[in-house]
């Protein structure tokens, strides 16, 4: 999706300035009339001097239609800016310059993404062109860039930016993780002078941090440090500068040992290195995980544990996940004989938090529970917008794509199989298999390091049996929500889940409108389309198409035209993959081809059938010693583009 496209249906409202500072940016404490007053007096001299710098301008373009100069109105408004905030610390300097910009396109100098419909009245989003190229488009990939940066880096639940446009005219945005809301126009060279000083005011005093992320003191980084220092494996894989230049503390929750999943205590969560994975798109559930030890645990010199501890934002309407991670172990320990999900890498969730929650046992008000609720959802009830939760998982995981060598994937892809089939006899669907979570164990110090595991059920389902199982599970008083099996019945129909690696029936549920039950061979099917993306991609073969191989993926028919001719040609021509990719094929296209006049009836994947398979191939021999992952290089254009352009 273009970056210009990502607004699209997302402006919630727009504002006269006086109504949207009121209703986007609550008032700090010390926001009183004469500290106003006193910003607006002590910036006159610079506002006055924008005006004069800025009106030769104007008139110039106005009555002669000539573009103003290129970047003609930053210095003028920067130094304004620095004037009402009256601040020469550079830091706070570069924080609110960072949320301005300047849409200035030569071709349109008016460069405002908004306008109003002259024949409804209200305000609309301009462009919207396929053409990215487009001026409008152009101004909305902007904007959409710094929204998009500015709640990444910034760590904060909501974030603000000023446009400034046609010289004299600005507006104000705020961004939430559902959707975005802007003021007016104003002229801010104009008589109205205390819109500025009030937003910087406000601006200046971090509206929309999240307060329950801080920075741990120099001493608890050291001790950190000095504790992973022993590890096995974090000593020789993890590099202090960047443990100590990346810790961040984060507040969490954690399961009381022996007390039972709903009793919790709260901890903080102190980030190892690098975050592991975060989501870089503007609106949505903006997941990051990142590898972490419980600050309370360093207490001696014991090993502590290492978490992933999940990060997003969840709409209230979704189950949340930590019900579906629990029914699971809930299974595993009641089941006969009981299953040891350690043993077989299973993930786990050791604590469940939504900080927007004030009736919590957890909440203990030291924190703002409303700051972790978005506002700007299309439907405005308390169940559509997004909500901050927090989850702590073991183990933590290694990317899928970075595999020592075939058999390795193989081995992992077959013990997440048996995940998904322990799943389903608890009463859980996954839905959403990707390499995103599919992954290994990242500790390689352990005699199961290979393990290949499944994590992310934020698009699970229960299955009809589930719902009865959950609806037991759950304890009187507890606050989860029973299950509803009419609802249930109705989700497994639905089109959920990463469409290159989706079930080609479970596809053609969105392109056909015939919707079909998600059971366990769809998800096993994703394995298959899994498996066949990263061979392609990260490993040496013989394809024709080499680096566009995988364009298949993005076609509407690609998969069904890869299973009608599957030979896949492998670097090495002896080795188990071919028997293997063929048996899968084959079992693919009985699922898949239900339609065909050759597969007269639907054969769905047969669990037991798949993973002999699976263990066939990893017990014969031929299997070759130095073919790990290579990085993937995408091609420039796409085998499409380059077939049209030809």
């Amino acid at each position: 999706m273009p970056t210009w496209s990502w607004i699209n249906d997302n402006l919630r409202d727009v504002l006269p300035p006086e109504e949207f500072l009121e209703e986007h940016m609550q008032p700090p404490a010390n926001e009183r009339p004469a500290r106003i007053r006193a910003m607006t007096l002590n910036a006159k001299p610079s506002l006055k001097e924008a005006r004069k710098t800025l009106r030769f301008q104007l008139d110039r373009w106005q009555t002669v239609d000539q573009s103003p100069d290129e970047g003609v109105v930053q210095a003028p408004f920067l130094k304004y800016g620095a004037a009402l905030l009256d601040t020469h610390n550079t830091t706070a300097f570069d924080r609110w310059k960072s949320q301005v910009v300047f849409l200035n396109d030569k071709s349109d100098w008016e460069a405002d993404i908004i306008s109003i419909n002259h024949i409804t009245g209200y305000h609309q989003l301009r462009g919207g062109f396929h053409d990215a190229s487009h001026p409008e488009n152009q101004m909305r990939t902007q904007l959409c860039t710094m929204a998009q940066d500015l709640l990444m880096e910034s760590g904060r639940c909501f974030v603000y930016i000023l446009s400034i446009f046609a010289i004299e005219h600005a507006r104000i945005f705020v961004f939430d993780r559902s959707g975005f809301a802007a003021s007016e126009r104003f002229n801010w060279l104009g008589d109205k002078t205390d819109i500025l000083p009030r937003f910087f005011l406000r601006l200046f005093n971090l509206n929309g941090l999240d307060d329950t992320i801080s920075q741990p003191d120099e001493q608890v980084v050291a001790r950190l440090w000095t504790v992973l220092s022993h590890h096995p494996y974090y000593s020789q894989n993890l590099d202090e500068k960047v443990v100590k230049g990346n810790c961040l503390r984060l507040l969490a929750s954690r399961r009381i040992s022996g007390k039972g999943p709903d009793e919790q205590e709260l901890v903080h969560c102190l980030t190892v290195g690098q975050r592991l994975f975060a989501y870089d798109g503007l609106f949505g559930r903006a997941t990051r995980v990142y590898r972490v030890i419980i600050e309370e645990d360093l207490v001696n010199d014991a090993l502590p544990a290492v978490y992933a501890l999940k990060d997003a934002w969840c709409e209230g309407l979704e189950r949340p996940e930590v019900d579906f991670y629990d029914l699971i172990e809930h299974h595993c320990e009641t089941a006969e004989p009981k299953i040891d999900m350690d043993a077989i890498g299973m993930a786990r969730c050791c604590g469940s938090i939504q900080l927007s929650d004030s009736t919590s046992p957890l909440f203990d008000a030291s924190w703002n529970p409303q700051s972790h609720k978005t506002r700007l959802a299309e439907a405005t009830a308390d169940e559509y917008q997004r909500h901050h939760r927090r989850l702590l998982l073991t183990p933590v995981g290694s990317s899928i794509k970075s595999f020592a060598s075939t058999k390795q994937l193989i081995q992992a892809l077959l013990n997440v199989s048996l995940h998904l089939k322990i799943a389903d006899d608890a009463g859980v669907a996954h839905r959403d298999i990707s390499t995103g979570n599919v992954l290994f164990m990242e500790d390689t110090t352990g005699s199961n390091s290979s393990i290949g595991f499944l994590v992310d059920w934020d698009c699970a389902e229960f299955t009809p049996d589930g719902v009865e199982k959950f609806n037991q599970f759950v304890k009187p008083g507890s606050n989860r929500r029973p299950a509803d099996e009419t609802r249930v019945i109705g989700n497994l129909r639905s089109y959920v889940g990463t469409p290159a690696f989706m079930a080609v029936t479970k596809s053609h549920s969105q392109h056909y409108g015939a919707g079909t039950t998600h059971r366990l061979a769809h998800d096993l099917e994703s394995l298959y389309w899994l498996l066949i993306w990263l061979i392609l991609r990260y490993t040496d073969h013989k394809h024709p198409y080499q680096r566009h191989a995988s364009d298949f993926f993005d076609e509407k028919e690609g998969k069904e035209h890869w299973l009608y001719d599957y030979r896949l040609l492998l670097a090495s021509d002896i080795s188990p993959l071919h028997q293997l990719f063929s048996d899968l094929a084959k079992a693919v296209a009985r699922q898949a081809f239900a339609f065909e006049s050759h597969y007269p009836e639907l054969h769905n994947i047969d669990y037991e059938q798949w993973c002999a398979m699976l263990q066939d191939a990893l017990g014969s021999d031929g299997w070759p010693a130095d073919d790990a992952s290579n990085p993937y290089r995408a091609a420039a254009q796409s085998r499409l583009e380059q077939l049209a352009a030809s």
